[in-house]
């Protein structure tokens, strides 16, 4: 019997740590800022969250009205996500878009694997003048994920934006490492509507 439950809560739990997790800012951002895990974003000030109506910018899909912004003091400032399960091998894709007018505009995220003694990165990316590889306007910053085979974890989005520059986070999504990412759609399930 006790073999029974074992293989049955060993199902359960892999059946859970394989599900897609999408966010977009439309709604309960400031639940974001009450979040007690993480000291990465402890002496930072906190992303603002923004309306694409207020903006010159459109956003990357039609059903997408908000996002978040660093303040544009050119201060670095951090927001850490709610907590969720991620596996080894997953990809989390944060959708950023970028003008930059200074060379210190970025946007960095880093993926910790959440411990009541420590956090542990296990993945990270960035979006920055300071890198070869930089993308000014959309952009999908996609990050690996190591660590355990299954972990409870949380992302932290850092950034920086000078007064003339645009720097924003959409929205992102966790794709597990067994699915296929079609089948993880950010926005599938919001009414559409126009801005």
């Amino acid at each position: 019997m006790l073999c029974k439950l074992l293989i049955v809560f060993t199902l359960v739990s892999h059946a859970v740590s394989d599900s897609c997790v999408r966010y977009t800012f439309e709604e309960n951002y400031n639940d974001w800022l009450e979040h007690p895990w993480g000291s990465v974003c402890d002496h930072y000030p906190a992303w603002l969250a923004g309306k694409y109506s207020e903006l010159n910018v459109t956003g990357q899909n039609e059903r997408s009205n908000s996002f978040i912004t660093p303040p544009s003091s050119g201060v670095l400032s951090c927001v850490s996500s709610f907590i969720f399960t991620m596996n080894f091998g997953g990809t989390i894709e944060v959708n950023t878009y970028m003008k930059a007018t200074q060379t210190t505009d970025q946007i960095i995220v880093l993926v910790y694997k959440y411990t009541s003694t420590g956090d542990l990165v296990v993945g990270q990316g960035l979006n920055t003048p300071f890198d070869a590889n930089f993308v000014e306007g959309w952009y999908n910053l996609r990050i690996p994920l190591t660590g355990p085979p299954t972990y409870e974890g949380f992302i932290s989005i850092l950034g920086m934006a000078s007064p003339n520059s645009t720097v924003l986070v959409d929205s992102f999504r966790y794709i597990p490492p067994s699915m296929d990412e079609s089948e993880c759609i950010i926005y599938e399930n919001l009414p559409q509507t126009r801005k």
